[in-house]
């Protein structure tokens, strides 16, 4: 009896290396498609043109974030935790209201371009179109059905194609407005196979559409998009204020920044399986978390170390050396970073806590933006640096005591049940 039994238990156990292997391929795309943009774009559109499209791109991300309402935060894991008939109808009241979202939103972003570009229409109509198109994308229920594979071929490799297309575009004709075109065209067939995908396959005879609670739905994802969008400011923070205030000493932060974020993004396909897989199984939700949570600990302490420690050794190939009084703390950051994304996330969406994502980003942001604004002022780099990481362990610091206080609640309502 034991021998046929291996096989199925070796299988078992590779399934969360597949899924993460999986979502770490559309990170790993979307990541060295970016990369070797770059300088093709610099030299395809010269500085100005390449700073118009970074204009369009940072200010549709920020927007894009309004537009998807904190369903790209909370969504996996609240998808993850209904039922495979419950799924596709919250799918389809996100997407109607993310859709409604997005064509109040356009016109508004597409002004702001135009003044920002200085009237140039046509970029700035193609610009707000296409980056904040995104925020309609099914990412996020991929990754609460745990579909890495979905989540490649209909998520990330349109939007990679469409990327490569622009960026080739660009180099043949030295125009700006064909990057985001390209980028348009990538992402709508994204958004389009995804919907059609999860509709079709959902679909069951009889079936009504749910009704369109618009306004119910958008108080329901308060505390969701408030932690989005405090996220979204104070990340972005120190990168404004060295500008402003000490812009020296942007070059050394932007690299130390780099590998920073790009450590965090390699740290997303790990966030993404602990969403799908803590709330898979109800009856082992509070284990789960445990679980998660201490793994979370575990990978954010190596990584951190990774990021304080190599930060150093990596960053002179690009010509800056990073001392390690910045790496170092950006490396306590990334272990914030990684237990709020797995304590929050992964955890406290499920447990019902969703308010205290919300109550923390803002805690943390309450604390570390003046703190920023302050070290840029005096500009000290390694003050900046301590600030972001004061930050972020504030944010993990008050989600870990709710979750280990949710937990211990729940543990005791359980054992006056069974007496």
């Amino acid at each position: 009896m034991s021998a046929p039994e291996t096989p199925s238990r070796f299988r078992r156990a590779l399934v969360p290396i597949q899924r993460m292997g999986g979502f770490s391929a559309s990170i790993l795309l979307s990541s060295v498609i970016g990369i070797f943009t770059i300088p093709i774009l610099v030299l395809a559109l010269d500085d100005e043109g390449w700073a118009s499209i970074g204009v369009l791109q940072t200010t549709g991300q920020l927007a894009a974030v309004f537009v998807a309402f904190g369903w790209g935060a909370t969504g996996p894991s609240i998808v993850a935790s209904l039922s495979p008939d419950q799924r596709v109808g919250f799918y389809r009241s996100s997407f109607r209201i993310r859709g409604i979202l997005y064509l109040a939103t356009v016109p508004v972003v597409t002004v702001l371009l135009a003044l920002l570009l200085r009237g140039d229409l046509l970029l700035a109509v193609l610009g707000a179109l296409a980056y904040v198109l995104p925020a309609l994308g099914a990412g996020w229920y991929f990754t609460g059905i745990a579909r890495p594979g979905a989540f490649f071929v209909l998520e990330a490799l349109p939007s990679a194609l469409g990327t490569v297309a622009g960026v080739w575009m660009a180099a043949v004709t030295r125009q700006a407005w064909v990057v985001p075109f390209g980028q348009l065209a990538g992402t709508g067939l994204a958004v389009a196979l995804s919907y059609f995908f999860i509709v079709r396959r959902g679909r069951t005879p009889h079936a009504e559409a749910p009704p369109l609670r618009f306004w119910q739905t958008l108080a329901e994802q308060r505390h969701a998009v408030t932690t989005a969008v405090t996220s979204a400011v104070y990340v972005a923070m120190p990168v404004l204020l060295l500008t402003t205030f000490f812009p020296q000493g942007l070059p050394v932060y932007l690299i130390a920044d780099r590998f920073f974020r790009y450590a965090v993004l390699a740290f997303l396909p790990i966030q993404q399986f602990f969403q799908g897989w803590v709330p898979a199984d109800p009856a082992q939700v509070d284990r789960r978390a445990r679980i998660a949570f201490l793994a979370g600990s575990v990978i954010g302490a190596v990584g951190g170390i990774c990021v304080a420690l190599l930060t150093p050794v990596v960053s002179p190939f690009f010509h800056i050396d990073v001392p390690l009084e910045v790496s170092v703390p950006l490396g306590f950051a990334f272990f914030g970073v990684a237990l709020s994304a797995v304590v929050g996330y992964a955890c406290l969406v499920v447990l019902g806590r969703t308010d205290f994502l919300a109550t923390s980003t803002v805690i943390g942001a309450v604390v570390g933006i003046p703190a920023v604004a302050v070290a840029a002022l005096l500009h000290s780099l390694p003050g900046v640096a301590s600030a972001v990481a004061a930050t972020e362990l504030i944010v993990a610091g008050v989600q870990i005591v709710v979750l280990l206080r949710t937990l211990r609640q729940r543990r005791l309502r359980s054992d006056e049940t069974t007496r």
